[in-house]
C-alpha cells in the first residue's frame, strides 16, 4: 500500500524530517547554559576567599535556587513544547523528541548546577552521585510526590464505580507503603540503600539503650547530602553516606538521639502527619477532575489542604525543637558541633528567612547553650535572586516557544515562499496547508509526480485550514495527464459525492480525456 507521507518525504529535502526537533533541542541546550550564567551574574556575589563558611552558604543560597530552576523548570518547559515540532512529516518520533530534549537540557543544567555547588559546598558531588541521590530522594523521602502526580492522571471520573474502588484501594495501599518508609526496599534493590553496618548499628544501639528502647531498624543511604531521618510510622532510621563520612561517632550518636525522639512523637502528631499526606489522595482526584467539578470545588480543596499544611508545619517545628531538647540530654557541645558540621557540609545557610520547619542553625546552637563565636548571620539576599529567576523564567518560556511558535510566525515575511513553506513543514506548522502550497509550485514547474505526492500527503495529514476539494481536483488533473486513470477516478468519485459542484465540469472533462498508460 502506498504511503502518501513517505512519498512526500522523498520529494522534500532530507533535512525537513529532523530540522524541527534538532533545532528545538539545540535551542534548549543553549538556553539552559546561557540563562544559568545570566542568572548567576545577576544574583550571585562570591564571598571573599577568607570568608567564614556561613557567609559562603548565605551567598550560595542564590545559586541553590537558580540551579534548581535551570535544572528542572527550563528543561521541563522545552520538553513540554517539544511535541509541537513533531508531526507526520517528522522522522523523529514525538516520544523520542521529548525524551532527547529533556535529557539534553537536564544534562547541561546538571553540569552548571554542580559547578555552582563548588561555590558554597566543600564537597560537591559527582554527576553519578547526584543522580543516585535524586533517586534516593524520590524513593525514600518523597514517594508521595510521584504517587500524587500519578493519581492526578489516573483519577476516575465517577466515584461510584468498580474502577474508582480499585483506584482508591491501590492509592491507599501505595500511601501506606510510602509513609512507612518502604521506599527503602526499592532503594535497596537499586543498591542505593543497605542495612546499617557495624559502626552505625553500635551507635544506634547505644542511643537506644539511653532511652530504654530496642534499636529500630536502621539503614544507610547512598546520598551525598549529610543527613539523618526518622520514619515514625515504619519505626525506622536512615543515615546518609554524607553524614557517615563526615561525622565522628560522638556526633553521629548526638544526631541519633535527635532522630529517636521523632520515633516517640505523640499520637496526635502522628495523626496530623498522616492526615496531611493522606489528604493528597482526594486532592489528586479533585485536581484530576477539576473540569467536571468546577473551579469552586477545586479552590475549596486547595484552601483546605493549605490550612492543613500550615498547621502541620507549625507542629513539625515544635517536634524539631522537642527532638533538639532530647539531643541536649547528651553532650551539648558535641550535638552543637554535629549540627554545625551538617550545615557546613551541605552548604546550608545558618539563618534563613521566615520560620522554616527546622529552626535556624544559629538559634538551635544558642538554644543548646553553645552560642557560636561568630555574630548571627543575615538571611540570604532575596531581591536579586527573585529578579534573576523572574527574568530567566520569562526568557526560558520565550526560548521554548522559539522553534514551535515564534519562528513559524515569522516565515511569511521571507522573500522566497517556497523556502518558507518548506521550513514551515519542518517546524510542523500547518504542514498540510504548506504541502499543498509546495505541490502547486511543483505543478507550475512541471514536476507532476512531485506535485501529486505532495497533494496526496496534504490530504492524508489534513489540518485546521481547509485542505480537500481543491487538492482533489488538482489530483484529478495531474493523474489524468499522467494516464493514471484509476487514481484520477478515485478522486473524481469523491468530488461527485462530497465536493463542490463548481469543480465537477472541469474535472469531468479531464476524466474523459484520460488515456491509461
Amino acid at each position: 500500500m502506498v504511503d502518501p507521507v513517505a512519498e512526500a518525504r522523498a520529494v522534500l529535502p532530507g533535512w525537513v524530517g529532523w530540522l524541527g526537533p534538532a533545532l528545538h533541542l539545540l535551542v534548549g541546550v543553549v538556553a539552559v547554559a546561557l540563562l544559568s550564567r545570566l542568572a548567576r551574574a545577576i544574583a550571585f556575589r562570591p564571598a571573599p576567599a577568607d570568608a567564614h563558611w556561613t557567609e559562603r552558604a548565605r551567598r550560595g543560597q542564590a545559586l541553590r535556587s537558580i540551579g534548581v530552576f535551570t535544572l528542572w523548570v527550563i528543561p521541563i518547559s522545552f520538553a513540554t513544547t517539544a511535541p509541537l515540532v513533531t508531526g507526520p512529516m517528522t522522522l523523529v518520533p514525538e516520544a523520542l523528541t521529548v525524551l532527547l530534549t529533556a535529557v539534553a537540557c537536564f544534562a547541561v543544567g546538571l553540569r552548571d548546577h554542580l559547578a555552582m555547588m563548588a561555590s558554597y559546598r566543600p564537597f560537591p558531588p559527582r554527576p553519578a552521585a547526584w543522580l543516585g541521590g535524586a533517586v534516593v530522594v524520590v524513593l525514600v523521602f518523597m514517594p508521595i510526590l510521584p504517587l500524587f502526580v500519578g493519581l492526578i492522571w489516573t483519577a476516575p471520573t465517577s466515584p461510584w464505580t468498580p474502577t474508582a474502588a480499585l483506584w482508591a484501594t491501590m492509592a491507599v495501599a501505595l500511601w501506606v507503603v510510602a509513609i512507612r518508609g518502604h521506599g527503602i526496599e526499592a532503594a535497596r534493590v537499586m543498591r542505593l540503600a543497605r542495612p546499617a553496618g557495624p559502626r552505625l548499628r553500635a551507635i544506634v544501639a547505644e542511643a537506644s539503650r539511653e532511652v530504654g528502647r530496642p534499636p529500630p531498624p536502621t539503614f544507610e543511604l547512598a546520598w551525598w547530602i549529610a543527613n539523618a531521618a526518622a520514619f515514625p510510622f515504619g519505626h525506622r532510621l536512615v543515615f546518609t553516606d554524607g553524614a557517615l563520612d563526615h561525622l565522628d561517632d560522638d556526633e553521629l550518636l548526638a544526631v541519633c538521639r535527635h532522630e529517636l525522639a521523632h520515633l516517640a512523637e505523640p499520637r496526635a502528631v502522628l495523626a496530623l502527619r498522616a492526615l496531611v499526606s493522606f489528604a493528597l489522595l482526594p486532592l489528586a482526584a479533585i485536581i484530576g477532575n477539576a473540569v467536571q467539578l468546577g473551579t469552586p470545588v477545586l479552590l475549596v480543596a486547595l484552601a483546605s489542604f493549605l490550612v492543613l499544611v500550615i498547621v502541620s508545619r507549625r507542629v513539625q517545628r515544635r517536634m524539631e525543637e522537642r527532638a533538639d531538647d532530647h539531643a541536649h540530654e547528651g553532650d551539648v557541645e558535641v550535638y552543637a558541633r554535629a549540627l554545625a558540621r551538617l550545615y557546613e557540609i551541605n552548604g546550608a545557610p545558618a539563618v534563613l528567612r521566615g520560620r522554616p520547619i527546622h529552626p535556624h542553625l544559629y538559634d538551635r546552637l544558642v538554644a543548646a547553650g553553645a552560642t557560636p563565636s561568630y555574630p548571627r548571620p543575615d538571611p540570604p539576599p532575596r531581591a536579586r535572586t527573585l529578579v534573576a529567576i523572574l527574568l530567566i523564567a520569562i526568557l526560558g518560556v520565550l526560548a521554548s516557544a522559539l522553534v514551535p511558535i515564534l519562528l513559524p510566525s515569522a516565515l511569511p515575511r521571507m522573500k522566497d515562499p517556497t523556502q518558507a513553506a518548506t521550513l514551515a513543514i519542518a517546524f510542523n506548522s500547518e504542514p498540510a496547508w504548506h504541502l499543498a502550497m509546495l505541490a502547486h509550485t511543483r505543478w507550475e514547474a512541471g514536476s507532476l509526480d512531485a506535485a501529486a505526492a505532495l497533494y496526496e500527503a496534504a490530504l492524508e495529514i489534513g489540518g485546521p485550514r481547509e485542505v480537500g476539494e481543491a487538492e482533489r481536483s488538482a489530483l484529478v488533473f495531474l493523474y489524468a495527464r499522467q494516464g493514471q486513470c484509476d487514481r484520477a477516478q478515485a478522486h473524481f468519485d469523491w468530488l461527485k459525492k462530497e465536493g463542490a459542484p463548481e469543480l465537477l465540469p472541469g474535472t469531468e472533462m479531464m476524466m474523459k480525456t484520460c488515456v491509461p498508460r
